[in-house]
């Protein structure tokens, strides 16, 4: 993909909180966005894989795989893992208004 390269670098804490989270029970897509971004993280402990290596290796387009790196930095590892809504506001248009 085109455009910006996001780089994943997760802290210690944060990698251990992403491993643990994969012991437990969570929902697929929560589960697959914490094993991309532990295949993704390029910090001393990462692995540092490609983005093809990972949607091979996960089954997963490279697309999500961009995402999922462009959120983790734009709106941090809870936004990313939630996948919480973006925080603009879209100005709702009344009825005869435009």
């Amino acid at each position: 993909m085109r455009g910006k390269n996001y780089k994943v670098r997760l802290t210690l804490e944060e990698r251990e909180m992403l491993l643990e989270l994969l012991k437990g029970q969570a929902n697929k897509e929560k589960l697959n966005r914490a094993r991309i971004l532990l295949k993704a993280d390029c910090g001393e402990d990462g692995e540092n894989w490609g983005d093809k290596e990972i949607a091979e290796a996960l089954y997963v387009s490279v697309r999500t795989i961009c995402r999922v790196r462009k959120s983790l930095v734009e709106e941090g590892l809870e936004a990313t893992l939630s996948r919480l809504p973006p925080a603009r506001k879209r100005k709702r248009l009344k009825e005869g208004e435009e």
